[in-house]
């Protein structure tokens, strides 16, 4: 810390490793807006963006001790908010898949052509006897 009681980016990151929450308070205070810009721009959501510059913030105290000595608050925390987009991002994008039922039956009122192709279909679809008779 500087000797009138206030943080520079030096003395608050270093503070933030020992797990000074004071230090912490300072460099949230200079880096939320940043984490929310990022945030924003990668998402298009003001309210998603605002959570995960949170969370960001959270991830970043929680894992502190990774932040190497040396290394600056800003560029490894946007890292931080940018892998946390890119989870959510995928999280999003993943569609659970829904098992396939092995058969169907044709309803009754459909053509006669659309029988016969379902029953073609599942004579050429049904599992073969390894047995020969």
């Amino acid at each position: 810390m500087s000797h009138d009681g206030v943080f520079d980016e030096i003395s608050a990151t270093s503070a933030f490793r020992s797990g000074d929450a004071a230090a912490f308070e300072w460099l949230a205070s200079r880096y939320l807006p940043k984490a929310r810009n990022t945030a924003r721009q990668m998402l298009r959501s003001a309210s998603d963006a605002e959570d995960l510059a949170h969370d960001a913030f959270i991830r970043a105290w929680d894992r502190r001790d990774q932040l190497s000595e040396g290394r600056g608050f800003g560029p490894w925390l946007l890292q931080i908010v940018r892998n946390l987009v890119i989870d959510l991002l995928r999280r999003r994008m993943c569609v659970p898949h829904e098992h396939l039922r092995g058969t169907y039956t044709a309803p009754r009122l459909d053509s006669p052509d659309t029988i016969a192709n379902a029953r073609l279909l599942a004579e050429r679809t049904a599992p073969t006897s390894s047995t020969n008779p």
